[in-house]
């Protein structure tokens, strides 16, 4: 270990008031790597993640899932419906692949719909530029086939 990573070590376990044994055990239980996402902290020690209410320590974690955590206020509940909410995905109407981006406050996004550019017309509905653009295209199927 470097000095940098045995400093950073020590100031953690200081101050949670565990033992460098009980922090070795939860490292090696752990296979050296956070308990949530299986990464290591990057040459950091990892951070010791303890239950507000209690103090208690729960066991070591990465920056990012150690943020998470205190971001979602340790409540699990709302962890299980941000894990919902990110599972579910993009609604139906929104799917198609982005084409653009924001710049300087300015919404230039423009969707893909079958392979017809739509939505260009920003007071224009989703659902009226999905069927827009489906009709375009049956019309466009309809005189390829007329030739």
């Amino acid at each position: 270990m470097d000095k940098k990573y045995q400093i950073a070590r020590g100031k953690r376990i200081r101050r949670y008031g565990i033992t460098v044994a009980e922090y070795d055990r939860l490292f090696a239980d752990q296979n050296g790597v956070c308990a949530i996402c299986g990464n290591t902290n990057n040459d950091i020690a990892l951070c010791i993640d303890h239950d507000h209410k209690t103090n208690e320590v729960r066991g070591l974690l990465c920056n990012l899932c150690n943020r998470a955590i205190g971001l979602m206020k340790d409540d699990y509940k709302l962890l299980i419906k941000a894990a919902v909410y990110v599972r579910k995905g993009v609604p139906w109407y929104l799917k198609g692949k982005i084409v653009g981006k924001y710049r300087y406050g300015v919404n230039d996004k423009t969707r893909v719909w079958n392979g017809i550019t739509i939505n260009w017309c920003p007071d224009q509905s989703v659902d009226m530029s999905i069927k827009i653009a489906n009709a375009i295209k049956m019309w466009e199927e309809k005189n390829a086939q007329n030739g």
